[in-house]
């Protein structure tokens, strides 16, 4: 059970060094640049994190949590937990509230607490309609003013969202899985997209998520590989999915219908395993599992490079479990490498000063 608790866990198997070329890496570490450096721990690895209103930065980091303020301090659990699955910010009739999954022994809670402290004032959740209730939260979004939740339970992947509270859920009615729910994305006119290592799910609206997309009907890419992340830019007007097998795909239209690749990547003869999509300022960013995370400036595959920037070899060879955009800035969350930052603009592009919190 306990190598289902949270996606990195299952990533970390993947931090390899890596160079694009045999000469490459001693070019690159004769010319990296000092990043700037914080307090927070550099060898951690992060799942989640969310921001308030006031900036405050709040992250899950599996057996620990963390809050910075000012600076960085530990976060504390609630009373007789001692893991965090996940962890959202979300406001509730005016008011910010931090909710989180946890672990209790062998029993998997639903908590939400004050922001703003360090130590917060935690209460359970129990859900009247018993969706959420024992299962495990292995990732929180916000999507439309709505709390998306992913669980796991007994073999199965299900995904539930609550309106306004936080505390009532209700099913999106995609079936249940039994390889893992990496990510839902709200996408073109209001619709919503689910993405398994096999399966794409879509639907009208997010209590309807039950449309099995299918390669016959030109609505999923032409591939053996497994799906790894979904994105859709409202920029460029597409769907785009990642694989764990070199390629990006993006689709001719915003009904993902037909689609292009990326050329394959390929690092030292290893084809590139992709994870999750973010995006920021017309730049789409993905992560991968060992080779840092790569870009498509402008949107297209036919774009798509690795990290042209040289920053520490932690983030360059880093497993990017996920990103968090903030305006103009973006944080990558990592595996084992700790949280960066960087600020990026399409008339500036990345900044000079890449930070390691």
């Amino acid at each position: 059970m306990f190598k289902k608790i949270l996606i990195f866990i299952t990533i970390t198997i993947f931090t390899l060094s890596c160079t694009d070329n045999e000469n490459a890496i001693f070019y690159y570490l004769e010319n990296e640049e000092v990043e700037i450096d914080h307090s927070l721990n550099n060898e951690i690895s992060i799942s989640h994190m969310d921001m308030d209103a006031s900036n405050n930065i709040y992250i899950a980091a599996g057996t620990s949590a963390y809050r910075y303020g000012t600076s960085w301090n530990g976060l504390s659990f609630p009373s007789g937990t001692d893991f965090i699955t996940s962890l959202i910010v979300f406001n509730v009739s005016g008011t910010e509230y931090l909710f989180g999954g946890f672990k209790d022994g062998g029993s998997f809670e639903f908590w939400r607490g004050n922001i703003g402290a360090d130590s917060p004032t935690w209460t359970q959740i129990d859900d009247p309609n018993n969706l959420i209730d024992g299962k495990q939260i292995i990732r929180l979004k916000e999507l439309n003013n709505r709390i998306v939740a992913i669980t796991y339970q007994s073999g199965n992947y299900n995904i539930y969202f609550s309106e306004l509270n936080g505390t009532t859920f209700n099913n999106t009615n995609m079936p249940a899985q039994t390889s893992q729910i990496l990510d839902i994305i709200e996408g073109a006119a209001g619709a919503y997209w689910a993405i398994t290592p096999t399966k794409i799910y879509s639907g009208p609206t997010i209590d309807a998520l039950t449309t099995e997309r299918l390669l016959a009907d030109g609505d999923i890419p032409n591939t053996s590989d497994k799906f790894r992340g979904v994105h859709y830019s409202a920029g460029t007007n597409k769907y785009y999915i990642s694989t764990d097998d070199g390629q990006v795909f993006e689709s001719l239209d915003n009904n993902g219908n037909n689609w292009n690749a990326s050329d394959t990547k390929d690092v030292s003869n290893k084809n590139v395993p992709f994870a999750l999509f973010a995006e920021i300022n017309g730049n789409i960013l993905v992560g991968t599992f060992g080779y840092g995370y790569y870009e498509m400036i402008g949107g297209s595959v036919d774009n798509l490079n690795r990290l042209g920037e040289f920053t520490s070899a932690d983030l360059y060879d880093g497993v990017v479990v996920d990103f968090y955009i903030n305006g103009n800035t973006c944080y990558f969350l990592t595996a084992g490498s700790g949280l960066w930052r960087n600020t990026y603009t399409i008339a500036d592009g990345w900044g000079s000063d890449w930070e390691h919190e």
